[in-house]
């Protein structure tokens, strides 16, 4: 989303519409997302597919038992944070030659979902 001035606030919201997409209208900030037009699982890649796997079962094992633990006493999991750190999950779209994974951004949007499984 970004803040628009009134007149690219106008021309933004008539490319929208003729352009069939649904809208948000909040003040001067509009948000626009493109209506069907998500991929499904069956379109990844062999590597995105074992990615979401590996960090949904992360997610269902390790996150899920112990999120509402963690949230009730305010604990910081450190320690699953340091496993996910072990996975590569902590540098996901950084290059690998400054220690990151040197996956794509999809990638780096399948981990973030994937891991969200498991929070309170």
């Amino acid at each position: 989303c970004a803040s628009l001035n009134r007149m690219s606030f106008l021309a933004t919201c008539s490319r929208l519409v003729s352009r069939g997409s649904t809208t948000r209208l909040v003040g001067k900030v509009i948000c626009a997302k493109a209506s069907r037009s998500i991929s499904t699982y069956s379109q990844l890649s062999d590597e995105h597919t074992m990615l979401r796997d590996m960090c949904r079962t992360f997610a269902d094992t390790e996150l899920a038992p112990k999120a509402g633990e963690w949230d009730q006493a305010h604990k910081f999991p450190a320690d699953a944070v340091k496993e996910m750190g072990n996975m590569g999950l902590m540098g996901v779209s950084q290059p690998a030659e400054f220690g990151g994974s040197g996956m794509d951004v999809l990638s780096y949007a399948i981990a973030i979902e994937e891991i969200s499984r498991g929070c309170a």
